[in-house]
């Protein structure tokens, strides 16, 4: 991923970080923002998501890399990799991602490139340090 793909990601995910908080709320339990650090993404590498794709079943996912960002200072920039089932007609946008653990959260998943392991999904943090 380039820097500037990078960039644009992060700001869709400022521009999360700003909404008005009752256009944000859902049942359920959501994670807690101060839990999804890339620390918190490196203990659930490997782990299953469950992507609500705006329909009954959703899709199941898993964690399979989480990516150093570009180098800023004051940023902690970092990229996770999803991989979904090859059949995923998930498009890239914001979706509702579900951890068995730690409850839900929203994120933006951009579409990558698919392969005989399945497609792949990107999201890109850009978190104050």
């Amino acid at each position: 991923m380039d820097r500037r793909k990078f960039l644009v990601a992060g700001a869709a995910g400022v521009a999360l970080g700003v909404a008005p908080h009752a256009a944000m709320a859902a049942v359920g339990k959501s994670a807690p923002t101060a839990k999804l650090t890339k620390a918190w993404f490196l203990q659930s590498l490997n782990d299953r998501f469950h992507v609500d794709d705006k329909g009954w079943q959703g899709v199941e996912m898993q964690l399979v890399a989480v990516q150093e960002g570009p180098q800023s200072r004051g940023l902690d920039q970092f990229s996770l990799v999803f991989r979904a089932p090859r059949d995923a007609q998930l498009q890239s946008g914001l979706y509702h991602v579900k951890h068995a653990r730690d409850g839900w959260f929203q994120v933006y998943l951009d579409r990558g490139q698919g392969g005989s392991a399945g497609s792949s999904f990107h999201a890109t943090f850009s978190l104050i340090a």
